[in-house]
């Protein structure tokens, strides 16, 4: 038994360490006097159409968004996953209000030096991550919003005050996508259909996933088909045909490396025909690929890269080899 446990156990390490076509580096970025351990992940080829931040939960960390980092890089964007303070490798102190203003320095750092595009960035976030996404966004003008089971801000639907992690509920911004697994709570269910019915321009869509809870939501194969079948849905009733897929391609096309600020990032070229304005069926094609049903655990090794000099650097490199696993 010992020498079958040690025989599975050895080929189950040379699946690991074989080669993924997704590329993961990770930083520590100093931002608004926040240290905050980051991975940037991307498709290994093609080039990079724009960005994601990806902010994981409470209970969380960084290693537990890869499903979803990973479903963003197959369409193609560049996807910023930090550890919040006190959370995987990035020191504490740890607060909600932290956790937010952290977020918001390092989107406004990547901003200021020109390593994402704000007309080409999604935010996006689980649980509490989800939350100060929505905050974020209500303060700092981004593409659009998906906040995936969205940590309640209101006091309803069985959600006492106590239990609330902001109390200070923004509004929801436009182009936002809220979506949420069916067995959740009802209080969870609730204040998120609330959250998704608090605009009335028809800039916000809800989604429900069937057969999903709060943490299932993030490794569930359904949010990939149900994001694509709304996609289609949107795309029937507006009479564009094909012209829904393509949008976000169109509002996000980008272009060759920007080495000055760093090495590993691209810089954008502006859209002449993009008009600014944006429709739900963005976030649905962020998942309407079926490469994203074969994700699979794999190893993944950070490569060295100088830190650039300008303004004393923005990033310092920590080089470091994990290993993902679903749970």
């Amino acid at each position: 038994m010992r020498a079958l446990a040690g025989v599975l156990l050895c080929g189950a390490g040379l699946w690991l360490a074989l080669p993924t076509s997704y590329r993961e580096r990770t930083f520590l970025i100093d931002a608004g006097g926040c240290r905050l351990v980051t991975t940037i992940v991307e498709k290994q080829e093609g080039g990079s159409q724009g960005s994601v931040l990806l902010f994981h939960g409470i209970s969380a960390n960084k290693k537990i968004m890869s499903y979803l980092a990973r479903g963003f890089a197959e369409q193609g964007l560049r996807v910023y996953v930090p550890d919040l303070p006190g959370h995987g490798r990035t020191a504490g102190p740890f607060s909600p209000a932290r956790a937010e203003q952290c977020g918001e320095a390092l989107l406004r750092e990547l901003l200021a030096r020109g390593m994402i595009d704000p007309d080409r960035t999604i935010l996006a976030g689980h649980s509490m991550g989800g939350a100060i996404a929505e905050r974020i966004a209500s303060r700092v003008a981004v593409a659009g919003l998906i906040a995936i089971s969205p940590a309640p801000m209101r006091a309803a639907h069985g959600v006492t005050a106590e239990k609330l992690f902001f109390s200070d509920p923004p509004m929801l911004p436009p182009h936002s996508l809220v979506m949420i697994g069916s067995l959740e709570l009802e209080s969870m269910r609730g204040n998120a259909i609330d959250l998704a019915a608090s605009r009335s321009d028809g800039t916000a869509k809800y989604l429900e996933i069937p057969g999903a809870s709060h943490v299932s939501v993030l490794f569930n194969r359904s949010v990939v088909r149900a994001s694509r079948e709304e996609r289609k849905r949107r795309n029937r009733r507006d009479g564009h045909g094909h012209r829904g897929a393509t949008t976000f391609s169109g509002i996000c096309r980008g272009i060759g490396p920007d080495r000055a600020a760093l090495a590993i990032l691209d810089s954008f070229e502006g859209d002449p025909t993009f008009s600014g304005r944006l429709s739900c069926e963005l976030f649905a094609s962020l998942w309407g690929t079926a490469g994203c049903g074969a994700l699979e655990s794999c190893a993944f090794g950070s490569v060295e890269f100088p830190s650039p000099t300008a303004r004393g650097g923005v990033c310092r490199n920590r080089a470091a080899t994990s290993r993902h696993g679903m749970v």
